[in-house]
């Protein structure tokens, strides 16, 4: 019975630790997007960044246009055509268009 008892207070330590380390994020991709359609070019930074930074193409894309355009952060090539990038290799396909117009253009 002890050997239950110990792998059960394991296995629940396990899911602590799982359940503690997974990314909890308070708004979602989509409110960040809204936030950029509005122009709150801010909140859409600060709401995008974190889903960004975790891989999601839709947010990379649009941290990409705004540092290509200078939306809410300083207009930044290199680093519009690096979130463009990431996006486009999940196959995102605006990013994919716009790393082909940067490409065309340097």
């Amino acid at each position: 019975m002890s050997f239950y008892r110990n792998l059960s207070v394991i296995v629940i330590a396990f899911l602590m630790v799982g359940l503690f380390s997974i990314p909890i994020f308070a708004e979602s991709v989509e409110d960040g997007i809204a936030a950029y359609v509005a122009s709150n070019f801010q909140k859409a930074f600060k709401i995008l960044e974190p889903f960004a930074i975790a891989g999601d193409p839709r947010a990379q894309y649009h941290l990409g246009e705004m540092y290509y355009q200078g939306q809410g952060v300083s207009k930044n090539h290199d680093e519009a055509f690096k979130w463009f990038s990431k996006a486009a290799e999940q196959g995102y396909n605006p990013a994919k268009f716009k790393v082909q117009i940067m490409l065309k253009n340097k």
